[in-house]
């Protein structure tokens, strides 16, 4: 995390704070069932010291669980902590607070001066549905080239197989092992590059980069387009093949306009991120905002979802 002449790297995750999250002799641990929720779950979550440094370190946990409107705190009382253990701190259960907007909060855990932080997505109870102003299909169908011809919409959302999606990779949550020149049989994605400033994302909170709230849809397909079109969701591929890809993107077709996903929403609502991200594409597509720029041939679409 330093240049040649000892100095910080002047990146936002070569930060001191930053490395020390998980660098350095004492550190604050959470185990923690997931990291996402729906408002008004019951959170729990048990807390560890990993001490490391010379000497014992006795103090309370202190707790806080923050973000726009949201304010818990809490403590659990001093435990003594010897060197060269990991000693539990005691377990914590409560109820996470009834949110109309998603928001990721920051759960911050201290013992004495060492601190650390963990985020946590909190969802509201919603349950998608297609808008009746588009047509939604798993597959580029004759009645979909219709909707198109007429000015329409059309959410194109086949299921996350090869089946339905002959041109398409597996995805992961993490990128490839060591490489594919190494070991070739892998698919070789790389992540997600997402387009945070896409309407998309208003109500779904998201940095550029995948992290866990993306896990379930980071781990299925993505198209492999013929060339490299502008993308909401774009999934990166690996050096060796370089293939334009994405998860997520949009056109004007055949007079109308259409939305393509490749993550299978439909078959993940039982995770309230796929609940909450589906959602947003209905309000989305439902809106106004729905004005693609680029424009592609319906051929394309076929030949990604027959």
């Amino acid at each position: 995390m330093m240049d040649s002449h000892l100095k910080p790297k002047p990146f936002a995750f070569a930060r001191p704070e930053a490395f020390q999250a998980f660098f350095r002799d004492r550190l604050v641990l959470a185990s923690l069932p997931r990291y996402t929720y729906q408002a008004g779950e019951s959170f729990t979550g048990e807390f560890f010291l990993a001490n490391y440094g010379k000497t014992e370190l006795s103090a309370p946990l202190e707790y806080t669980l923050t973000g726009p409107g949201v304010s818990l705190a809490g403590s659990l009382p001093a435990r003594p902590c010897p060197a060269g253990k990991r000693t539990p701190l005691g377990a914590v259960t409560f109820q996470l607070p009834v949110l109309e907007q998603a928001q990721r909060l920051e759960l911050r855990l201290a013992v004495g001066e060492v601190e650390n932080t963990y985020p946590l997505w909190v969802y509201p109870p919603v349950e998608p549905r297609c808008p009746a102003s588009v047509y939604e299909t798993r597959s580029f169908d004759e009645k979909a080239r219709q909707v198109l011809a007429q000015g329409g919409k059309v959410f194109l959302a086949p299921p996350a197989d090869k089946e339905h999606m002959p041109q398409s990779i597996g995805t992961q949550f993490t990128t490839d092992f060591w490489s594919v020149g190494t070991f070739p049989a892998q698919e070789g994605s790389m992540g997600q590059l997402i387009d945070t400033q896409h309407p998309i994302f208003q109500s779904f909170p998201t940095e550029y980069h995948t992290n866990w709230q993306w896990w379930p849809m980071a781990s299925q397909r993505a198209f492999v387009l013929p060339r490299t079109i502008q993308a909401i969701v774009t999934e990166m591929d690996c050096y060796a093949y370089l293939r334009p890809m994405a998860q997520l993107f949009e056109a004007r077709c055949g007079g109308g306009v259409i939305l393509a996903s490749s993550m299978g929403l439909q078959d993940l609502q039982q995770y309230p991120e796929a609940r909450a991200l589906l959602h947003s594409l209905y309000q989305y597509m439902d809106s106004e905002s729905f004005a693609p720029q680029q424009e592609l041939p319906p051929e394309l679409f076929a030949s990604l979802a027959p």
